[in-house]
């Protein structure tokens, strides 16, 4: 049995990924409230900064800055390139974004992997309907109907197997009967002509028949007889 769903620290169950989520949520949360105060207390000493300087001016200057032919260059260079502020002001765009992102915006691009594989509602569908396959395997097996239907099933597989293997034996059994059946008949034809043509050899070559046997005898008797006398008489 696939005991792993039911662990506590199975880092698929939803529980876990729930729990997860929500502490990376949580940090995240900390760490964009700590990097706004960090800039709330910058702006403020930079504040205070600017209303320390003496504000006594003398001919269009303060007292203690001292004379620059290149005043104008150097307050320029000086002060903070637009493109630089503009670039400053889209990353800490970017960074608030991705703060408030977790708490139901748009999903982070870099993911935990036991994050990243399927939301939540995903994994428990997929647990749902692996449970409603098993039930239903469960259930398949145990039907009376369905066992019946295999057990008649593999029978007649069995049966058309033995019917098939007889199929073929009678065919063999058909054939050598044939065979043996042909062979008959050759023998029988053989020994007909044989018989036949000794009947054939037999007609061509009469014996004399003992009715004119008897008679040619009798008549070479009596003619033998008469000339016999007839000698007899001229003596």
């Amino acid at each position: 049995m696939n005991i792993l769903p039911h662990k506590s620290w199975n880092v698929w169950s939803v529980k876990n990924i729930a729990r997860v989520e929500k502490d990376e949520a949580r940090a995240r949360l900390e760490e964009s409230e700590r990097k706004e105060r960090a800039l709330k207390v910058e702006s403020e000493r930079r504040l205070e900064r600017l209303r320390d300087k003496p504000k006594s001016f003398k001919n269009g200057r303060q007292e203690d800055e001292r004379f620059s032919l290149f005043a104008e260059e150097e307050r320029k260079a000086g002060s903070e390139n637009p493109d630089v502020a503009k670039e400053r002001r889209k990353r800490e765009a970017r960074e608030l974004d991705s703060s408030r992102d977790y708490l139901g915006g748009r999903e982070r691009q870099n993911r935990p992997w036991y994050a990243t594989e399927a939301p939540v509602e995903r994994l428990a569908a997929s647990a749902d309907s692996r449970k409603r396959r098993r039930e239903d395997k469960l259930k398949h097996r145990e039907d009376p109907l369905a066992c019946t239907k295999s057990q008649t099933e593999k029978s007649n597989r069995k049966t058309y197997g033995k019917r098939k293997t007889s199929s073929n034996s009678q065919t063999n059994s058909i054939d050598e009967l044939r065979q043996q059946r042909e062979k008959r008949e050759a023998a029988e034809r053989k020994r007909i002509e044989a018989v036949l043509s000794k009947s054939n050899r037999s007609k061509q070559t009469p014996l004399p028949d003992d009715r004119s046997r008897d008679y040619h005898e009798g008549f070479t008797a009596y003619s033998g007889g008469r000339r016999r006398d007839k000698r007899t008489r001229r003596h």
